[in-house]
Order: C-alpha cells, then structure tokens, then sequence
C-alpha cells in the first residue's frame, strides 16, 4: 500500500507520541503542580517544551511557557502569540495548499523578524525554541 504524506505524517506523529511518550508527560506533571517559576524548580522544564514543540503539541508549548519565572517579560509574550498563531496544515480541511504556503511564509517572515531583532535574547532557551520554531510544520 502507497500512502501519500497527506496520511502517514499525521500517522507518524500519533506514533511517536505513543511510543515516545516522555516529554508529553514531563509537560503534564510540570502543569499539574500549577507553580509560577517552573523553570527554576523542575530540572526537566526546557526538555520537555522542546520535546512537546518537536512533538507538535503547540497548546503544551504555550501552556509551559506560561508557568516561567519571566513569562510577563514581553519577549515571553511575544513568543507565545507567534507559537499560538502558527498556522496548522490539516489534510482533511482548513486552508488550501496554497493558503496554507502564503500564511506559513508571513508567520516565518514576522518570526524571523523578531529573531533578527534580538527578541528573545532574554533566555537562550527561549531564543533556542523560536529558532527551533521556524523549522516546525505541524500537520494535522
């Protein structure tokens, strides 16, 4: 059986967080305990937000960086709203092809902005995320 990437990267990415489970997990058990300043009290903090980014679970991503010690500080927020209005390719509907390329572009452009300006310079695990970030497609 062929499958075209429409089918199996979405299915590659269920597989991975099934058999890979770890990070997801680590982002779970930072949230639950509900601390402000989570980076500075869990040694796991930024392996599991790269993880949940590499993961594609964006919601986890903003959700983590909202529990860090400078999430106020506007190089945090910025980062969040670019992570929140990354567009998301969904096969089975959504944007078009086209759309999509032309809405993934402009998100790129204005993260790469923010990156040429020194944004995130304030945290070099932030700045790392958004750098990291302009490579991450996620596809539903």
């Amino acid at each position: 059986m062929i499958f075209t990437g429409d089918v199996v990267l979405p299915q590659l990415l269920e597989w991975i967080s099934f058999h890979f489970p770890s990070r997801e997990l680590a982002a779970s058990k930072i949230l639950s305990q509900k601390t402000m300043c989570a980076d500075l009290e869990n040694i796991n903090y930024w392996e599991a937000i790269m993880g949940c980014a590499f993961h594609g679970k964006l919601n986890l991503v903003c959700r983590l960086l909202a529990l860090h010690s400078k999430a106020d500080h506007s190089a945090f927020i910025t980062a969040d709203n670019i992570i929140r209005t990354m567009p998301v390719y969904n096969v089975y509907g959504g944007y078009s092809v086209n759309e999509f390329i032309m809405r993934w572009k402009h998100w790129q452009m204005d993260l790469c902005s923010n990156l040429e300006t020194n944004c995130f310079v304030i945290d070099n695990n932030l700045e790392m995320l958004m750098k990291v970030s302009k490579t991450i497609l996620v596809y539903y």
